[in-house]
């Protein structure tokens, strides 16, 4: 149990794990009407939901020891992705 805990695959599941709860105190302190502010931490919140997957994809899913072209496929899919939501949300607030 001991080395279980010293793994660092248990530290990136506990930054996963405080991530989400950072993510869903955000979410909750957000006020209910429409505001500036609101659209930031929305984005904020998406940021850490990409942060959080490319934690998922590189440690649990073992792409951080693949060959380098799934690695380079791996992280362009993530950065991509991030990009096109944020950049989607962003536009449908103007």
């Amino acid at each position: 149990m001991n080395a279980l805990i010293k793994t660092p695959a248990t530290l990136v599941w506990l930054i996963i794990t405080g991530a989400t709860a950072f993510s869903w105190w955000l979410s909750t302190t957000m006020p209910v009407e429409q505001s500036e502010s609101n659209s930031n931490t929305t984005m904020l919140i998406l940021l850490i939901a990409f942060i959080k997957v490319r934690l998922v994809i590189m440690w649990f899913m073992e792409v951080r020891t693949a060959p380098l072209p799934l690695r380079i496929i791996g992280e362009a899919w993530g950065l991509i992705a991030c990009t096109a939501v944020l950049v989607l949300y962003w536009t449908s607030l103007k």
